[in-house]
């Protein structure tokens, strides 16, 4: 019975971490972040089809990252995550990016 009851406010527990919404940031916030962050790794990009690709890339790993260091911070995860330079490439580019740079 006491096991039922501690799964129980276990389960209650994380339902509650998980349906936390991260809070809203301005699109002039995120666009100053992004741009922030463009200039500390040293970004550009060819045309403005090609950074609003890489934007939406960026936009998706700081999601990813945001939503994770909330469940450290609730002691559902055992480390915290950052966005650094690789954040506005897909999985297959940093893996390709780190390939070429062991090869030279």
């Amino acid at each position: 019975m006491k096991s039922l009851v501690l799964l129980l406010l276990v389960a209650v527990t994380v339902s509650s971490v998980l349906s936390t919404p991260l809070p809203e940031d301005s699109e002039a916030e995120v666009h100053k972040e992004f741009e922030t962050w463009k200039v500390k790794y040293g970004k550009s990009y060819p045309s403005t089809e090609e950074e609003a690709k890489r934007k939406e890339m960026w936009l998706a790993t700081r999601k990813r990252v945001m939503e994770h260091n909330v469940r450290a911070g609730n002691g559902l995860e055992s480390f915290t995550m950052a966005v650094n330079h690789f954040a506005d490439l897909v999985r297959f580019n940093i893996y390709w990016s780190i390939i070429n740079f062991q090869l030279s």
